[in-house]
């Protein structure tokens, strides 16, 4: 198994995005460490800030959901040169992904944001990995 996967399976026991204890945070801190550089990417926790649904174009681009938050971002992978985030709109886990942004935006709730340390989706935004929305 790699470490990243054991980074995400970590953080996915945490949906709130929290770390609860210093021992939790030096283990993330450690796995970070060892980790692929993308893995690690996140967003402070904040609000949503931007939404842009664009729709797919039979044989160019997947739906494509783009979005921002308050927070500030960090450990940004070099493919990534805005404060975006995207989500691929065509798979199923990415509608439910969708619709947790939007349903937190809609409650004006603060989300943490994980990230794929990739920008395969849409050439010079990160795609996000997991949103979890904070109580």
């Amino acid at each position: 198994m790699s470490m990243g996967l054991v980074l995400k399976d970590f953080f996915d026991l945490h949906a709130d995005g929290r770390l609860q204890s210093l021992t939790q945070r030096s283990i993330a801190i450690v796995l970070c460490a060892f980790a692929t550089p993308g893995i690690c990417s996140d967003a402070a926790s904040g609000t949503i800030s931007y939404l842009l649904s664009i729709p797919a174009v039979s044989g160019i681009q997947p739906s494509v959901f783009l979005f921002k938050t308050s927070g500030a971002r960090t450990a940004q992978p070099p493919c990534s040169t805005t404060d975006l985030w995207v989500i691929d709109g065509s798979t199923a886990a990415g509608q439910q992904t969708i619709a947790t942004v939007l349903s937190a935006q809609a409650q004006g709730k603060q989300v943490t944001v994980h990230g794929t340390g990739s920008c395969t989706i849409w050439g010079d935004t990160e795609s996000a990995s997991s949103v979890g929305v904070l109580p």
